[in-house]
């Protein structure tokens, strides 16, 4: 009978440990998801574009390589395609090769952004002034 009872009360006692270890568990989750919260409140969101299956360089981009990231919008520069860009970049070759879920930058892309002079495209244009 006395051993039952402390069997019993053992059980009773881990079981009560359990609970407030989880509660206190939960607590600080809860805490941190504030934190969290506090830190990224003004933090904004983009997609930009990026290879959905391996590339290899020399790929023509089709509309089926092409997947989106969302990524904070201060890490994002003006290299990066946007969402908005992909009819831009399909049909153009990789000129570098690319994994599944890697950003697709300007500079991979076989002449670069549309509409902006490169530095080669600079030299053609000084030559034909002189």
């Amino acid at each position: 009978m006395k051993l039952k009872f402390v069997l019993i009360l053992s059980l009773a006692i881990g079981l009560l440990a359990a609970f407030l270890s989880r509660a206190w568990i939960d607590s600080k989750n809860a805490e941190t998801e504030k934190i969290r919260a506090q830190v990224y409140a003004g933090a904004v969101k983009i997609q930009i574009v990026a290879a959905a299956r391996p590339l290899p360089s020399g790929t023509t981009i089709q509309y089926s390589d092409l997947g989106t990231l969302s990524v904070f919008a201060t890490s994002v520069t003006d290299d990066n395609t946007r969402f908005a860009d992909i009819s831009q970049i399909v049909g153009r070759k990789l000129i570098h090769s690319l994994d599944t879920k890697n950003p697709i930058l300007w500079t991979y892309i076989e002449g670069g952004k549309q509409g902006e002079k490169t530095i080669s495209a600079e030299a053609q244009l000084k030559q034909k002034d002189l």
